[in-house]
């Protein structure tokens, strides 16, 4: 009994430890919060990233920004919800998520939202709607533009 007991114990850990295992956000959190943080995560690091790679080099300029950008909340002060909460939401993003965001950063991969919000942090929240904490970038035709227009919107 005792070795089925270590067993499962184990099993459990190599589950827990395996690379690309699913990401496990707190329950507790309001799911549109996370997604918003996390879109805002993105946006942000992308700019603080190409604002100083020059100065610093690709590799320190994506270490500097994702040391940097959860301490000040300030950074989300142009995102709906308030900043502290966007500020709590940028350390669970950055703090569930970190190595594939700068892997993703590493490469200049251009959809870092598709790879990481989308498909964990927004999970059962609808994308295509975008949040009330969305950052408006455009308005076209008196209606907010949220990154690329579709063709479709063309």
């Amino acid at each position: 009994l005792v070795v089925l007991v270590v067993l499962v114990v184990l099993a459990v850990l190599a589950v827990l430890t395996v690379p690309g295992a699913e990401a496990k956000l707190p329950k507790h959190e309001d799911r549109n919060v996370l997604c918003d943080a996390c879109n805002a995560t993105i946006i942000e690091l992308q700019a603080k990233v190409k604002k100083t790679e020059k100065k610093f080099g690709l590799e320190t300029a994506i270490s500097k920004a994702m040391d940097e950008l959860c301490k000040d909340m300030m950074n989300f002060r142009t995102y709906s919800f308030p900043p502290p909460k966007m500020k709590k939401g940028c350390e669970i993003i950055i703090g569930e998520y970190e190595e594939k965001i700068e892997k993703l950063l590493y490469a200049k991969d251009p959809d870092i939202f598709a790879k990481v919000c989308a498909k964990e942090a927004c999970k059962g929240v609808d994308a295509k709607a975008k949040t009330k904490g969305s950052k408006v970038e455009a308005y076209v035709d008196g209606k907010p533009m949220f990154g690329k227009p579709d063709e479709d919107e063309l």
